[in-house]
């Protein structure tokens, strides 16, 4: 038994042969690069088909890819952190061995320390540190170890350290705990002539470009009579274009090791793809292609129409809760066509579609001064713009349509409804409010954010430990921000949605009535300052960790440029939710009474 180590051209066979790969029992990948990983795993496997392969990804979203190329174990590099903490333990240079090791110039290292008095009976999950494990007794307990749920006199935390430089180029802070400020890319934006608004955030410590494109239509934005129009339109999409046939996109990125995908949402359709950085030119002419003129026929429409139906019978009609809350809640909450309607679309209205029906729609909205092009990753500024102009420049330029106000007055009353699921198991609710507007009342909405992760975001929240945990009234509940809880992801109006799935034999009122209780408190007397602190802190991990990901940071600048017109909002966000007090707080949860709201009550239905 012995161990190889391969450097250099691990992806030429013969290299690999020579090192005896075909005789190994089990294969380590790890490479400075995700394309490389994925080539050097597709020529192991070729060579060792029983051998096991583990192999590391530096980005999550690659993941797919090296599963594809015969990866039995993949690693994301940036889990590593949590995953090494297995080997370490009260001995501080241990601690310190483990930092090295990960991060030896720059990145998160492993920081180890006593506990402050102040924190003794906390939750280790709700400090302001990312905390990751607890030494009690000279044992290592994970953060989500039931035994160290409450931090005794003694322990240790061991915790996450921001080096710097920092990841996006240049010094970054150095904090004694986490908690500062992540830094994010710079962004350069521009406009074409021809209307196109251009964002550019490089990263040169990614060996992958995302490239995004971000329409400013919705199923908000859809005709009456044609509902599930901008949904339809989004797969019309990847049915070939000017210069490409039907799934040659598909292919394209595909055999390029990236991946790609697009979605509706209330206000925008994105589109996106991730790619070696080698290959950012690829990605900028797809979607320049498409922009210019997709390939519109009749067999793809009807051909689409099916795909789309099946897709609504999958996730809507032929699932328990399908479509709760966005396709229920909003006719409930709602009194106007734009914000009432099902953006998924009504069978009939998806098969009357036509070929005049989708070229309107394309030139009113797909027209390139509606649109947003965002590019993210290891790329040098002077390129992008370059390859930016060569491949959009010359897209004809359209009016940009005149975008209505969806506003609606507030409610005065209570309303309800119900709606009867044949495949529910249990009874449920989806409660809606209208939340501030995020443009004129920033803060407002912000604090109705902090607001929903007070009541329901982990097993300390409010709503969990009454509802859930003491008086059994709900197997499952959750609050926030938007109908598919994503904050900041549409214009005015936006709801606050409520949503519980509730025992047989407790009422839909008496779930309600429990949830007033919880709510009447936070708008008396607000947070604690220590509930307050862990929620935030547990937010802003989640919103960094979030950022981690090139796709999501892309499709993130890209949305806050198109419906609020600041990209930096992305980056600020971390640091305003921070800055939310209990008094605001207080405040949100004050707008949450029984006449501002609407109820759809889910009632089991006979099954099929």
């Amino acid at each position: 038994m012995g161990v190889v180590t391969v450097h250099g051209s691990a992806t030429r066979s013969e290299v690999l042969r020579l090192a005896g790969v075909p005789r190994a029992a089990s294969v380590i990948v790890a490479t400075d690069r995700d394309d490389t990983a994925v080539l050097a795993t597709l020529s192991a496997r070729e060579l060792a088909p029983k051998a096991k392969i583990i192999a590391s990804v530096r980005e999550s979203d690659n993941v797919h890819s090296l599963r594809q190329s015969g990866a039995d174990q993949i690693v994301v590099s940036s889990e590593t952190v949590g995953r090494l903490l297995g080997v370490a333990t009260t001995a501080p240079t241990v601690v310190e061995m483990t930092a090295d090791l990960l991060s030896p110039d720059a990145g998160f290292a492993i920081a180890e320390r006593d506990v402050e008095s102040t924190e003794v009976g906390g939750s280790p999950r709700h400090l302001s540190d990312i905390v990751l494990g607890v030494v009690r007794a000279d044992v290592l307990y994970r953060v989500d170890e039931p035994e160290v749920d409450a931090i005794e006199p003694g322990d240790r935390l061991l915790y996450t350290v921001r080096q710097a430089p920092s990841p996006y180029g240049g010094a970054g802070p150095t904090p004694d705990k986490v908690g500062g400020v992540v830094s994010a890319p710079a962004v350069h934006r521009y406009t074409l002539d021809n209307g196109l608004r251009v964002l550019l955030a490089p990263d040169p410590t990614i060996p992958v470009v995302a490239v995004a494109i971000h329409y400013d239509v919705g199923f908000r934005s859809e005709p009456e009579g044609r509902t599930g129009f901008a949904h339809l339109f989004e797969h019309l999409m990847f049915q070939g274009s000017e210069s490409l046939p039907k799934l040659e996109h598909f292919r394209v990125v595909q055999s390029s090791g990236g991946v790609f995908n697009g979605s509706t949402h209330p206000d925008y359709t994105d589109y996106f793809q991730v790619l070696p950085s080698a290959a950012l030119e690829r990605a900028l002419f797809l979607e320049a292609d498409r922009m210019r003129a997709p390939k519109i026929t009749a067999e793809n429409l009807a051909n689409q129409v099916e795909v789309v139906k099946e897709e609504i019978r999958l996730n809507v009609h032929n699932r328990p809760y399908g479509g709760l809350p966005w396709i229920l809640l909003p006719p409930v909450l709602f009194d106007t066509f734009p914000n009432a309607h099902n953006g998924y679309g009504d069978f009939s209205h998806l098969e009357q579609a036509s070929i005049e029906d989708c070229a309107s729609f394309f030139d009113t909205y797909y027209a390139p001064a509606n649109t947003v092009l965002t590019v993210a990753g290891d790329f040098a500024v002077a390129h992008a713009e370059d390859l930016v102009a060569r491949h959009f420049a010359d897209v004809p330029a359209r009016p940009r349509p005149e975008r209505p106000s969806f506003a609606e007055p507030a409610l005065t009353a209570e309303r309800w409804d119900s709606h009867t699921d044949a495949y529910a198991p249990l009874p449920a609710l989806s409660v809606g409010y209208r939340l501030p507007d995020p443009t004129a009342d920033l803060g407002g909405y912000l604090a109705a954010v902090v607001l929903g992760a007070v009541l329901s975001d982990g097993d300390s929240a409010r709503l969990q430990r009454t509802l859930v945990q003491r008086d059994s009234l709900v197997a499952d509940i959750s609050a926030g921000c938007g109908l598919f809880g994503d904050p900041l992801d549409a214009r005015d109006p936006d709801p606050f949605v409520i949503t519980a799935v509730h025992a047989s034999d407790t009422s839909a009122r008496v779930v309600l009535d429990a949830i007033d209780t919880e709510v009447a408190a936070l708008a008396q007397n607000g947070p604690s300052p220590q509930e307050l602190a862990g929620v935030v802190a547990r937010w802003r991990a989640g919103a960094h960790r979030e950022r981690d990901r090139v796709v999501s940071r892309t499709l993130d600048i890209g949305s806050a440029e198109l419906l609020f017109g600041r990209p930096e909002l992305a980056a600020e966000l971390p640091d305003l939710i921070a800055d939310v007090t209990p008094e605001q707080v207080a405040r949100a949860a004050a707008t949450l009474t029984p006449d501002a709201r609407a109820v759809l009550e889910v009632v089991p239905g006979a099954s099929k």
